[in-house]
């Protein structure tokens, strides 16, 4: 298996630096996916004897991805012409009535959320707060959890981004400094850690494109920040760790936790590849759209949003990015989809570094999926939360120029 491990490592690091050679940019999304991949791969042969040995197939699959990713960034910078240099994006054009709405919207509806919150985690089943607003949630039994306040998170997030924005040319930190206090909050109270690292992984996506943050300090901020995300929320929630255990033993269990959370989903998918699945079509890449299809139409079945559980050998119910896509496309699935994300990860990245506003957004925002890749699809399963912050973040940036083109139309005419 050595030689497997050693050809798998020696193909990825070559992709890695011809993407590298490329642009001399760390940011280029086929050197940061294939960067990933590297790491993954490699602490999962150094903890191999931790896991389910996982097959030859599973390392194909790894390089083919990573390459059919280069790919597809290829083509849609193909021609492209770039060199590093810092964005002055201090003269962008935006909606201000809109990004106050979004200021005040937040703070304002935070006691309502927190009253929420309460009343959530303290009518559960368990002791813990937090397990019990966790449970309430994303239990089987939930209802409609926090129900339309959901959206304050969504607005939260993005004052806080705009905020961020915003500094850059009028350098008021107090509305910046307070709209991240309120978006941490509205995180905290969300659980899981999908939300404050979706948070901070677009802050630091921002701050990187912009040429703002070098990728080393990003690197040591945001893995100090990560591991404090994931140790707190583990000991809130009971995963791995309790509140009540000294700090030693805490950061020893969490450590073997992190491993797991880390490495656990490529022996998981392995598992799914050794099954003689048949291809669903569209039922799991496709969800989102059956689900709100179902609003209308109950005899539509949806499949369950959590996914079983595997043993490998500690359970874990996370297959990568693949699973979705595999289930429903088998091997095609799983080479095709990593091009189609090449293409839009690679458009995303020259949109950004030639300087537009929107695209500076949208390529840090979806460095979390990309980053999300090693542990489970965060695109397709995500989509209606991405429908909503491109919707909101388009008209923010460009509301402007459609109101000024329709007064210069109507002057013309």
């Amino acid at each position: 298996m050595e030689i497997v491990h050693l050809l798998t490592l020696s193909a990825l690091f070559l992709l890695f630096l011809f993407n590298y050679l490329r642009y001399g940019d760390i940011l280029y999304p086929p050197v940061l996916q294939g960067g990933m991949w590297i790491v993954i791969t490699t602490l999962f042969i150094l903890n191999e004897d931790m896991f389910l040995t996982i097959s030859i197939l599973t390392y194909v699959v790894i390089v083919i991805g990573v390459t059919t990713f280069t790919i597809g960034s290829y083509v849609s910078t193909w021609n492209y012409k770039f060199r590093i240099k810092s964005l002055d994006i201090s003269q962008t054009k935006i909606n201000n009535r809109i990004v106050r709405f979004l200021f005040y919207v937040s703070i304002g509806g935070l006691p309502f959320f927190c009253h929420k919150a309460y009343t959530l985690g303290t009518t559960g089943p368990y002791n813990n707060f937090f397990i019990n607003l966790r449970a309430a949630l994303t239990g089987e039994d939930r209802g409609d959890g926090y129900g339309i306040l959901a959206y304050l998170v969504t607005a939260s997030f993005l004052s806080a981004w705009l905020e961020l924005f915003i500094y850059f040319k009028t350098h008021n930190k107090f509305r910046m400094l307070a709209s991240y206090l309120v978006a941490i909050l509205y995180a905290l109270l969300s659980t899981g850690r999908t939300f404050p690292m979706l948070l901070f992984v677009t802050t630091f996506g921002i701050l990187l494109v912009t040429r703002r943050l070098s990728f080393v300090k990003t690197f040591f901020y945001f893995g100090s920040l990560g591991l404090m995300i994931f140790i707190g929320v583990g000991v809130l929630l009971n995963k791995g760790a309790s509140i009540s255990d000294d700090p030693l033993d805490i950061f020893i269990k969490m450590y073997d936790t992190f491993k797991i959370y880390l490495l656990g989903a490529l022996p998981a998918f392995d598992n799914l590849l050794q099954q003689n699945l048949n291809a669903e079509f569209g039922l799991n890449t496709f969800k989102t759209f059956f689900t709100f299809i179902r609003k209308f139409d109950k005899n539509i079945s949806v499949l369950p949003l959590t996914q079983n559980i595997v043993f490998v050998p500690m359970p874990t119910n996370v297959y990568t990015v693949y699973q979705p896509y595999y289930r429903d496309f088998l091997l095609f699935g799983v080479i095709g989809i990593q091009f189609f994300l090449g293409i839009w990860h690679g458009f995303l990245y020259k949109k950004a570094t030639m300087g537009k506003a929107y695209y500076v957004f949208l390529y840090a925002l979806f460095l979390y999926p990309l980053f999300m890749q090693f542990f489970e699809d965060q695109y397709m399963s995500l989509l209606s939360m991405w429908v909503q912050y491109l919707s909101i973040i388009f008209i923010i940036f460009h509301s402007f120029n459609l109101s000024y083109a329709a007064v210069k139309s109507h002057a013309l005419s």
